[in-house]
């Protein structure tokens, strides 16, 4: 109540401005806790950062098996896992707190990370683990930041635990049960997991931890398609055409009618959660056509395919707004020359979201037909 009469009384920027204070006050001094901009942070090798936010991986990463410390892994939920129908399914982050500090690469959103882990670590009970581990600054089961964000780094640092063959184990999280199926079978000694509940119901004092350092995103999507790649590469599926869905009608407001047209058009479905995750990607990588929904699902294309794709988005879509963290905008520009837009109008809403790649779409199936009877055209006469 108090809250909303402060807001009542002052502008907005001026109540922000007091509210910053406040927080800063409260937490940094008085609760000796600070949300920092450190890139690179790691306690491992310290000397492998680079200015223009490269890890150094030509240089080994000597582990002191005497270098172990405490830590603390702080998770919150975010919000409702909307891509599965179970409601009791949550999107959540974790953040290692270590020497007083929790770690960020970059300021997108600092502060409200700072307020969101403030809370949990005053709100949740603490678990104890006494095992040697090593973790990553940062995680999240939400599937496009786990790909576009932790999975270059758990690859690389399972490949180098799995070389030393002493068993060390990173912790990981997953953002579906395919995700860890695929670290078992390729990684089954130098993994542990929790579920999803002991997160977030849960913050867990490690007393002996090494923290690896978070790839930046270019880093990350270089090093997964790196390492993917052997899984990956295939002629498979090559006269093969697919359309990439969640099958959710609240990306396509069409989507039975784009189905039915794509099918008759020869186009396979392809669902992320229905199918084994090295599978999908070698579809994807050696098809001769893939069509894809926008947003998350699009970094299943980024780390398996090197040629031409279409991805369905609004005008909206492709204005950058620096204000939003968006992957996708990111991951799209990595992939310039192969991702070809097609344009979409956006269906008329009252709750439409100010938010890119969260509006329902209303895809124009006689404009998709001439465009894939152009694109056929031009792949036969090339």
């Amino acid at each position: 109540m108090f809250k909303v009469i402060v807001r009542r009384i002052f502008p907005k920027k001026i109540h922000l401005y007091f509210s910053n204070i406040f927080y800063y006050f409260y937490i940094s001094l008085l609760n000796n806790y600070n949300h920092i901009v450190s890139p690179g942070f790691n306690t491992v090798a310290k000397n492998n950062f680079f200015k223009t936010h490269l890890i150094d991986l030509l240089d080994d990463f000597t582990i002191d098996s005497n270098n172990y410390h405490e830590s603390v892994l702080i998770s919150y939920k975010s919000r409702i896992n909307n891509f599965f129908k179970n409601k009791n399914t949550y999107i959540f982050e974790s953040w290692v707190f270590f020497n007083g500090s929790t770690y960020s690469e970059d300021n997108f959103y600092i502060k409200s990370y700072k307020k969101k882990i403030f809370k949990s670590m005053k709100n949740q009970k603490i678990k104890v683990f006494k095992k040697n581990i090593f973790l990553l600054p940062y995680y999240t089961n939400q599937a496009g930041h786990f790909m576009g964000e932790n999975l270059g780094s758990i690859l690389y640092f399972l490949t180098l635990l799995k070389m030393r063959k002493k068993k060390e184990k990173l912790l990981i999280i997953c953002p579906h049960k395919n995700w860890l199926l695929f670290f078992k079978k390729e990684f089954k000694d130098n993994i542990i997991y929790f579920s999803e509940n002991y997160f977030l119901k849960n913050n867990i004092k490690f007393t002996n931890s090494m923290i690896f350092p978070k790839f930046s995103l270019f880093q990350n999507y270089m090093i997964s398609k790196n390492i993917l790649s052997k899984y990956v590469e295939n002629y498979k599926y090559t006269n093969n055409k697919y359309f990439l869905t969640s099958e959710r009608d609240s990306r396509i407001f069409n989507n039975k009618e784009l189905t039915n047209f794509l099918k008759k058009n020869n186009f396979k479905i392809l669902n992320p959660v229905k199918l084994n995750l090295i599978e999908l990607f070698q579809r994807l990588n050696s098809a001769k056509l893939v069509i894809s929904e926008s947003a998350s699902i699009v970094h299943n294309i980024h780390l398996s395919r090197n040629k031409p794709y279409y991805v369905f988005l609004s005008k909206n879509d492709l204005i950058l707004n620096k204000e939003w963290y968006r992957l996708t905008q990111y991951y799209c520009n990595f992939h310039t020359g192969l991702y070809k837009p097609f344009i979409c109008e956006e269906k008329n809403e009252t709750n439409k979201s100010p938010y890119p790649y969260n509006n329902k779409l209303i895809v124009n199936i006689k404009k998709l037909k001439l465009e894939l009877n152009n694109f056929l055209l031009d792949k036969y006469n090339n």
